[in-house]
């Protein structure tokens, strides 16, 4: 069930848009729906949490643990996931325009139908990553990590793109 929140407490931390919650531990919060926007989580630990249409626009992510965290629908526009664990994220329908993911790792995320327009994906692993429907114009700065386990939209040809 998706929430309009402006603030809420979990686990001791306020949440709310532009709040300083650096290194919060948060792991399996139910945060579906919740307003973020410029709010610090760099270094939290989001591992499994419920992040489902919550709104993360220009949010700074930069190194945290959203290892299996539900994202789907999410506005990551602008967002900072330098150096995030995204491994097993859900992503789908996820707006990741103009984000910054250099070394994020996306290993086995699911980022179907998610929107991917000037992302920057430098060095991040996309080893097993599933782009299927996936809007993909990603800038590419140097190269992206993947294998024979990626799976790429209709139309994208890695081969081409590097």
């Amino acid at each position: 069930m998706a929430r309009n929140l402006t603030a809420v407490k979990v686990n001791g931390y306020v949440i709310k848009p532009k709040a300083d919650l650096s290194g919060a531990d948060l792991a399996g919060a139910d945060l579906a729906g919740a307003r973020l926007g410029k709010a610090n989580l760099e270094g939290a630990n989001l591992a499994g949490a419920n992040l489902s249409s919550a709104k993360l626009k220009k949010t700074k992510l930069e190194g945290a643990n959203l290892a299996s965290a539900n994202l789907q629908f999410a506005d990551l526009e602008g967002a900072d996931l330098a150096g995030a664990c995204l491994t097993d994220a859900a992503l789908c329908g996820a707006n990741l325009s103009f984000a910054w993911l250099h070394r994020a790792n996306l290993t086995r995320a699911d980022l179907k139908e998610a929107l991917l327009q000037t992302t920057r994906l430098t060095e991040a692993n996309l080893t097993g990553a599933v782009l299927t429907g996936s809007v993909f114009q990603p800038t590419f700065d140097n190269f992206i990590i993947a294998d024979e386990t990626t799976v790429w939209p209709v139309g994208f040809d890695p081969e081409v793109a590097w």
